[in-house]
């Protein structure tokens, strides 16, 4: 296998060329042929690749004029070496490797792989040119094989923040070369002596290029603060730096791991753009303990280690640096050592190198499955939602997928391409097929060319299965979620097409998934007789979905709704299965004995515009004390805001994501006898009668006439029930299962 490498400039201090330094001059014992492309000369480092016999060109690109001739040098490189995989690394980088491809006709051989090593930058601080580039590489991020990001919040920042589009996003963390990075005693003695500095002074470093992202002038202004203690700051522009007597500006340096030895302390001010710090793990490595701002994935390298000040504030840092000097020196070389502990066990070189190396074997040796997801819709719903809520615990190295919706203009459709998965819109009315629209739709599944189908709901079940089966899919998942469909309620067309799926679901399907035993035991009264037959419930995403404090205090300001307030709510479409009334009807009941208690109703349509359900409000004499919220993007903060959630469903619910969600936040429920609502409840709410308020009313008592103990044992016993049985990712392997 043939890897090439292309870099801004290789060498020097900053972090990814460090990281490329570590993972081309790794030792493996089944090695693979790489090269280096700098767009720029080499840094200090360039020595080094040249030893370990490791090709290096370079194309001297600095300005414009430069960068057209260089597109094409690089073009012909690609051509000349004929990689296997190409890996860039940062903006400059990625732009020149996607068009170069192109232009060396290799496009359709190479994987090409782009790599992202920031996360929040403010780019009105820099250049136009990068803003220039930035903007390029957003315009052609959907084309690379795959964009690697060094943190999770670089991955999001670019993806939610910069409009990046790709399908397979990777996170791999830097890695840190611990033999190199390590407490080296003579390496103290050596750089203190050569430095003039003695061995009873408290030293402090601090690694970086000079960059606005990386807010010098900040340890500048606190060094001021103690003229007793040496402050050295290494990287490229710090020798330019203005004087301060008690700082040593070094410049850029090919012996960071020794002065990391030399110091007692290290910070990082930067004041965004950070992905995964190098500076920091390295400092770490070297048994210091970190005072940094919280950028990037740094809580997540500090663990329980070092300490966070806020972003630009000098008297924070000269509060906390005045905290460690005050140890003595044999108590900071203990923190540093928990320090060293945490980055052997969490980012070591060896983890880094195997994971890009699996990278690229996967992506030669076998192809990723491609899943199309066709649903009716991507307005809100237990379906919609959950099919959104899987896109972000998928295996990308295994997986590609794309979701076909039938309705345009779902309001998921941009959450859902946030995540890198494209969406297609067929514009079909599921109740008045559209020939067109139809041959649009398996037009787009021929081109995509699915291994596997899913479809959601039944008139995508019977929609997409069938253009699917028309494309020569071999696989097609049905999944249903829905149990009892009340007659009087349910449209024709939706009753008509539940019997065409059972009449087809041992023709069309090769599995259907039901979301709750109910529903699989009610399909099969109907005559549905797929051979494989699957039970997956919905599974919440635990780290959204949780107990929130800080929720509850804003969403309650927000709505100016007391904190010592009784507070219930409901969460749901405006559709008659809901059976609003009924829970209004119990508001109306409980605020007779309980007047201060207040009601939260929240789904698509549930507005003051709904003229039917306002007037029924005021006709009961709510007005005053229901909140109508329409749909909401952060139910999370809502559910943990309120004391009690219910679901007042009168058929059709078969594993609710309301119920899960609500009680991962440590939120108790009342819901009525429909599908899994009981099941999911158990022992930690109440399930009454459906269509009965006065059960309602009974069980909102219950919790509410709970002392504060009792009630947050409740909390917790919810919260516990839904880890330990319905995490997400615990749901979306069940589903992975079935694409075997």
């Amino acid at each position: 296998m043939k890897v090439i490498h292309i870099i801004g400039r290789f060498g020097g201090t900053g972090g990814a060329e460090r990281s490329l330094q570590n993972l081309i001059t790794a030792k493996r014992k089944k090695g693979y042929t790489q090269y280096v492309i700098g767009l720029q000369k080499a840094g200090v480092d360039n020595e080094s690749i040249k030893q370990s016999g490791i090709k290096l060109y370079e194309l001297e690109t600095y300005k414009l004029s430069d960068a057209i001739i260089s597109i094409f040098k690089l073009a012909k490189l690609i051509r000349k070496i004929d990689p296997d995989v190409i890996q860039s690394w940062m903006y400059y980088a990625d732009l020149f490797s996607i068009i170069s491809l192109y232009i060396s006709g290799k496009r359709k051989k190479v994987r090409l792989f782009w790599g992202i090593r920031c996360s929040n930058l403010n780019l009105s601080e820099y250049t136009l040119k990068l803003r220039l580039v930035v903007r390029l590489c957003k315009y052609f991020s959907h084309l690379p094989d795959g964009i690697v990001a060094n943190s999770f919040s670089g991955k999001d920042y670019h993806i939610n923040n910069l409009g990046y589009k790709n399908k397979n996003w990777i996170v791999i963390y830097n890695g840190i070369d611990i033999d190199k990075y390590k407490y080296d005693p003579i390496a103290r003695i050596k750089l203190r002596k050569k430095l003039n500095i003695s061995e009873d002074k408290i030293v402090i470093s601090h690694v970086a290029r000079v960059d606005p992202m990386k807010d010098h002038q900040t340890l500048l202004n606190s060094a001021r603060d103690f003229p007793d203690i040496t402050f050295i700051l290494i990287g490229k522009g710090t020798e330019k730096l203005e004087s301060t007597e008690n700082v040593l500006k070094l410049g850029e340096r090919d012996d960071v791991n020794e002065l990391l030895s030399a110091s007692d302390l290290f910070i990082l001010t930067s004041k965004y753009g950070e992905g995964f710090s190098n500076a920091i793990s390295e400092a770490m490595a070297s048994e210091l303990s970190v005072i940094t701002t919280d950028t990037g994935d740094t809580k997540h390298i500090l663990g329980n280690t070092g300490s966070i000040f806020p972003v630009g504030n000098v008297k924070s840092l000269s509060a906390l640096i005045s905290h460690y000097i005050s140890y003595d020196k044999e108590t900071l070389k203990k923190l540093g050592a928990i320090s060293r502990d945490r980055i052997e066990s969490n980012f070591s070189l060896d983890v880094m190198i195997k994971e890009f190396d699996q990278l690229y074997k996967n992506q030669l040796n076998s192809e990723r499955i491609k899943i199309t997801h066709i649903i009716n819709s991507l307005y809100p719903g237990g379906a919609e939602v959950m099919l959104h809520n899987i896109f972000s615990k998928y295996d990308e190295k295994k997986y590609s997928v794309n979701v076909i919706s039938l309705i345009s203009d779902g309001p998921l459709k941009n959450d859902i391409e946030k995540k890198g998965v494209s969406v297609f819109e067929s514009n079909i009315k599921p109740d008045r097929l559209n020939i067109f629209s139809f041959l649009k739709l398996i037009y787009y599944i021929r081109k995509n060319k699915p291994d596997i189908i899913q479809t959601w709901l039944y008139h995508s079940n019977i929609i997409g299965g069938v253009a699917g089966k028309l494309c020569g899919v071999k696989k097609i998942i049905w999944s249903i979620h829905a149990s009892h469909l009340d007659t009087e309620f349910t449209k024709y067309t939706t009753r008509l097409i539940i019997k065409i799926g059972a009449l087809v679901s041992n023709i069309i399907p090769n599995n259907i998934v039901y979301v709750s035993k109910v529903s699989f035991l009610l399909h099969k009264l109907l005559g549905y007789k797929c051979k494989i037959n699957t039970v997956i419930p919905n599974g919440v995403d635990l780290e959204k979905f949780k107990p929130d404090t800080l929720a509850r205090i804003n969403i309650r300001n927000e709505l100016k709704i007391p904190e010592d307030t009784f507070l219930i709510g409901i969460a749901g479409r405006y559709d008659p299965m809901k059976d609003h009334r009924n829970f209004l009807l119990a508001a109306s009941k409980l605020s007779k004995v309980e007047p201060s208690a207040a009601y939260i109703m929240c789904g698509t349509s549930i507005t003051k515009s709904n003229q039917e359900l306002y007037d029924y409000i005021e006709e009961l004499g709510l007005s005053d004390k229901v909140y109508l919220l329409g749909y909401r993007e952060d139910m999370n903060k809502i559910y943990a805001a309120l004391d009690i959630v219910a679901v007042t469903s009168r058929y059709g619910e078969a594993f609710p994501m309301v119920v899960c969600e609500s009680m991962a936040c440590g939120t108790p429920c009342v819901v009525t006898d429909v599908g899994d609502s009981s099941y999911i409840v158990d022992k930690t709410g109440f399930t009454v009668e459906k269509e009965n308020s006065d059960a309602l009313v009974e069980a909102f008592l219950k919790i509410s006439n709970k002392n504060k103990i009792e009630k947050q044992k409740l909390s917790s016993s919810c919260r516990e029930r839904i880890s330990s049985l319905f995490s997400l990712q615990s749901i979306v392997s069940a589903y992975e299962k079935n694409y075997y």
